[in-house]
C-alpha cells in the first residue's frame, strides 16, 4: 500500500477526482491496476477509487480479478462486490418511480458487469444488454423518445429503455420476479410456455427451466438482488423496493441471507 500511496498515477487520480474530473481519474487508475494486483490493500483502494469516480465496471473488475477470493468473507466485501453506485445510477436514469433500482442494478451486474460499452456476440448492447429491436419496440410501446442505435452504449438511454422493458416483463407475468428475470434472458415467449407446462412453486420453477444458461442466470440475478436489498437501509427504501422485496420472499422461496 505504501508504494501505491506514492505512485504518480494514483496521486494524479486522487487529485483529478477532487477536481471532479472522474473520467480522467479512472484512466489514471486503469494504467496501474495490474501493477498492484498482488497487494490486497492496494487493490481494495483502487477498487474503491474507481467506484468513487463513477467507473463501476473497473471497480467490479478489480474486485473479481484480485479480491473476491480473499475478501468476500470480510465485512466490507459485499459493499465492494455489490456497489451502491450502481443503484444510484439506476435510480437516476430509470426515469420512472415504479422501477426498482435494486433490480435494475442486479440485471446490469449480471448482464454486462457494469460495462456500458459491452456488446454481445448476438448484438445485445450496453449496461442492460438490450437488443436494438427490443429497445425500439419498448420505446414505441412506452412513448419514449427516439434514439440512435449507438446511444444504447450510453448509460442514460440504455437504463431508461432497459428499465421500461423490465417493467413490461413484470407486468406481463403478474409481477412474478422469477418469471420476469427468466424472461429477460430467454424471452417472454419461452417463459410463458414453461409457466404453462410447469405449474409449480417459483423456486421449483427455477430448477425446472430447461435452458441451463437461463436457469443459472435467474439464480445469479436473484442472489444479487437479495444482496443489494440486504445491504440497503430498510428505513430508506422507497415503496417500490419494499414491494419487490416482499414479492421476492413470498413468491420465489429465496430467503435473505442472515
Amino acid at each position: 500500500m505504501l508504494a501505491l500511496s506514492s505512485d504518480y498515477h494514483y496521486l494524479a487520480a486522487a487529485e483529478l477526482s477532487l477536481l471532479g474530473l472522474s473520467n480522467q481519474a479512472a484512466s489514471e487508475l486503469e494504467t496501474i491496476t495490474r501493477r498492484y494486483s498482488s497487494d490486497l490493500d492496494a487493490s481494495l483502494a483502487l477498487s474503491q477509487l474507481f467506484y468513487e469516480n463513477g467507473d463501476i465496471y473497473n471497480g467490479l473488475r478489480t474486485w473479481r480479478l484480485y479480491l473476491s477470493n480473499t475478501l468476500s468473507s470480510q465485512s466490507y466485501g459485499p459493499h465492494i462486490a455489490y456497489p451502491s453506485q450502481a443503484v444510484a445510477l439506476a435510480r437516476d436514469y430509470s426515469g420512472t418511480l415504479r422501477s426498482d433500482p435494486y433490480l435494475i442494478a442486479s440485471i446490469m451486474r449480471e448482464e454486462s458487469a457494469f460495462n456500458p460499452a459491452a456488446i454481445s456476440h448476438s448484438g445485445a448492447m450496453g449496461l442492460m444488454q438490450l437488443m436494438p429491436a427490443t429497445a425500439r419496440y419498448i420505446a414505441k410501446k412506452t412513448d419514449a423518445p427516439g434514439f440512435k442505435t449507438e446511444e444504447l452504449l450510453t448509460a442514460g438511454v440504455n437504463i431508461r429503455l432497459g428499465s421500461r422493458y423490465l417493467d413490461h416483463l413484470l407486468d406481463t407475468f403478474g409481477h412474478n420476479l422469477v418469471h420476469a428475470i427468466a424472461a429477460y434472458n430467454a424471452g417472454p415467449g419461452s417463459v410463458a410456455a414453461w409457466k404453462q407446462k410447469y405449474s409449480i412453486e417459483p423456486d421449483e420453477f427455477v430448477e425446472s427451466i430447461p435452458y441451463p444458461e437461463t436457469r443459472e442466470y435467474t439464480k445469479r440475478v436473484l442472489e444479487t438482488y437479495n444482496q443489494y436489498i440486504r445491504l440497503s437501509n430498510a428505513q430508506q427504501k422507497d415503496a417500490a423496493s419494499l414491494i419487490s422485496l416482499d414479492d421476492t420472499i413470498k413468491t420465489t422461496g429465496f430467503k435473505l441471507m442472515p
